[in-house]
């Protein structure tokens, strides 16, 4: 910018500064005007000039003012590339493409403006790259961010009728078959879930890990020959939700299926498959769980919760099993829903309390177990409320006051999606209560 039409914008702006702290609007405004048409075609001046506007718009509390400010310090980019359309004045009142008369005094100062060399044509496309995929990101969280509300406002309206003739389970056995921690370096681990729960005698696959590097036997079939477990034996699988690493692999999640490893084996026309959205597999049907459900006597879902997170919108059900003379015993696999949800769900339809937790809830802080170019994939992509809202030690903390509340009898957290940092602050709060969940370690319950 030459020095005669820096020094006249500079005079334009100053001039809308007092105007604007004396509250004139309206004449600071014209001035801002006149800043715009001199310093349009420079990216700083320009954001400048549309800053201000944006400013007089929160001050008249004009709601289009401030939209349309907004938009335009976006677009404010195409002064890099000297796109920008002459005279307009850029408030929200006219067209932000619209080209329009220069007055006369203003036009002698930008009649002898050159056009960008090549070198700076060059740099302006890399910083209208740059600055094109930050209003991308920002439209795209902005779009997140009005997902989670419409689905905080769908919950907030949820009525779940209390759930009858629940019946109630006397013995409940719980193996993990794959997570992060094992109780001997005989089992294989991942980062991923999978238990078999055994409930008065009915054997409940819930989940089946991830099996990342496609190994045959997957981390699943080699711990389950280790305990000698067939999937004749199975009567039920259900499935807390539908991400990778709980229905055994990516290649099995993209085609909305899962499998024990590499390989679908044929299952017994006994085995009931439950699953909280519509999934397939080869020659037998899947029950789609859409809420609360008894799917057994004592045995029942507590309903898919939706969830939006960076990743995707998710539809997570946790199992829920009466046990009798004591209440509940909850059964999460990642825990997506969050806590206060699946609380909230369990105790509305329900008429028991909760007396014990097993699973994954999902705290990967200070970081997680999956991370890709030093990003913690976990913490940002899959919990959180965003971006730029990540899950923190303080969120973790209240959701411990709650477990408090509850005065839980177990409390077996595991450790694919959490870190060892939550499962030992995990083990100083609940000190009669806590264990850790590991392949190897049986989980008992008795009436």
């Amino acid at each position: 910018m030459k020095k005669e039409l820096r020094e006249a914008f500079e005079s334009e702006m100053t001039k809308a500064k007092r105007l604007y702290s004396a509250d004139d609007l309206s004449a600071a405004f014209h001035h801002l005007e006149r800043a715009h048409i001199l310093g349009q075609r420079f990216y700083v001046p320009h954001v400048v000039s549309h800053w201000w506007m944006l400013k007089v718009g929160l001050k008249r509390s004009d709601l289009w003012e401030i939209f349309g400010q907004l938009m335009r310090i976006i677009a404010s980019a195409g002064s890099l590339l000297g796109w920008v359309p002459a005279g307009n004045t850029g408030g929200a009142n006219v067209s932000p493409i619209k080209p329009m008369p220069i007055p006369d005094d203003l036009a002698s100062l930008l009649k002898d403006e050159r056009a960008p060399s090549m070198i700076r044509f060059a740099f302006r496309i890399i910083a209208v790259a740059l600055i094109a995929s930050l209003a991308f990101v920002a439209l795209w969280l902005l779009r997140h961010n009005q997902k989670v509300a419409l689905i905080d406002a769908e919950w907030r309206e949820q009525q779940e009728p209390q759930l009858a003739n629940v019946g109630a389970v006397r013995d409940v056995t719980i193996q993990p078959l794959v997570n992060w921690h094992a109780s001997d370096p005989t089992y294989a681990t991942e980062a991923g879930v999978s238990y078999l729960l055994q409930a008065d005698g009915r054997a409940i696959l819930f989940d089946l890990g991830s099996n990342k590097g496609k190994q045959a036997p997957s981390p699943l079939e080699a711990n389950m020959a280790l305990f000698q477990i067939s999937v004749d034996t199975i009567d039920s699988i259900f499935l807390s939700h539908h991400h990778f690493d709980h229905v055994g692999g990516r290649e099995w999640a993209a085609r909305n299926t899962f499998s024990f490893g590499v390989h679908q084996p044929k299952l017994s026309e006994k085995i009931e498959i439950f699953a909280p959205i519509p999934l397939e597999y080869p020659g037998h049907p899947v029950t789609h769980i859409t809420a609360p459900k008894v799917i057994a006597p004592g045995i029942a879902s507590i309903g898919p919760i939706k969830r939006q997170l960076l990743m995707g919108q998710i539809q997570e059900q946790a199992l829920a099993l009466h046990v009798e003379g004591k209440g509940i015993l909850l059964v999460i696999g990642c825990g997506h829903q969050t806590l206060r949800k699946i609380v909230s769900r369990t105790k509305a339809v329900f008429d028991a309390p909760i007396f014990a937790i097993v699973g994954d809830l999902h705290y990967p802080v200070p970081d997680g177990q999956m991370t890709l170019a030093g990003v913690n994939l976990q913490r940002t992509f899959a919990s959180g409320g965003g971006l730029f809202s990540q899950l923190t030690m303080a969120d973790v903390e209240e959701d411990f006051d709650l477990l408090q509340s509850l005065d839980l009898e177990l409390l077996a957290m595991g450790s694919h999606d959490t870190s060892d940092t939550v499962l030992e602050m995990a083990a100083r709060r609940f000190p009669g209560s806590f264990q850790r969940v590991e392949v190897g370690k049986t989980i008992k319950l008795t009436e």
